[in-house]
């Protein structure tokens, strides 16, 4: 896949380093010229160093050849004009955008962004699921490129619909962080059971992502994931 990457610091390097581990053509945009060169210096890459919300920008960028863009900026309303620029204008087939107030979670899948991930949504749910202090500690490195981050369409053909999330099998290091069902979120819980037509938010340690879906998707879904 063609992945633009628009950020800053830290997140877009680990991004950036394990995306071109599985051989994925990345572009990145950073705002920042000091960051921008020391990102451009250790991934031994091109960086457009320039503000990521401006169309000329994205175009240089090759917004209009992109499978994917990723907005992870510090800026929540930065965010969302990237996505919704390289949706609308250059015709992005899939965004993702990083927030960090979880009240713009619904806001931003109402204005078109495919995949919205809230840290803190993610963290509040497992306190609220009484999550023992290692389940705390494991998502700590997530800007660190450890932890995957994964929102999922469940499909009703989908072997995990009907089943209880205790009876799943999921990996050891993975759980699924939350479900919409409707538009409603919904705390999951072991005897929840999953219907066609849900969204999960999967959180995985990066070499048990692949296991994890496939035990969601099935096995033809897994085979179509990028490598």
């Amino acid at each position: 896949m063609f992945i633009i990457i628009a950020g800053s610091g830290a997140l877009v390097y680990h991004l950036a380093r394990d995306l071109r581990r599985k051989h994925h053509q990345l572009q990145l945009i950073v705002k920042d010229a000091e960051q921008c060169q020391d990102l451009a210096r250790r991934l031994e890459m091109p960086v457009i160093c320039d503000d990521p919300t401006l169309p000329r920008v994205l175009q240089a960028a090759g917004a209009s050849e992109a499978d994917l863009v990723l907005a992870v900026t510090l800026n929540d309303a930065d965010n969302l004009v990237i996505c919704q620029l390289s949706k609308r204008h250059f015709g992005a087939p899939r965004t993702v955008a990083l927030v960090a107030n979880p009240n713009h979670v619904d806001l931003f899948r109402r204005l078109g962004i495919d995949a919205v991930v809230s840290v803190a949504t993610i963290l509040t749910t497992l306190v609220e699921q009484q999550a023992t202090l290692e389940d705390m500690i494991s998502l700590t490195p997530l800007v660190e490129g450890k932890i995957m981050v994964t929102e999922l369409a469940l499909p009703a053909s989908a072997p995990a619909a009907g089943k209880t999330l205790s009876e799943l099998g999921l990996p050891r290091n993975a759980l699924i962080a939350t479900i919409t069902r409707d538009g409603d979120p919904i705390i999951p819980r072991g005897d929840i059971r999953l219907q066609g037509g849900d969204r999960v938010l999967l959180v995985t340690k990066v070499e048990e992502e692949s296991l994890a879906i496939r035990h969601l998707l099935g096995e033809d879904a897994a085979r179509h994931l990028p490598q």
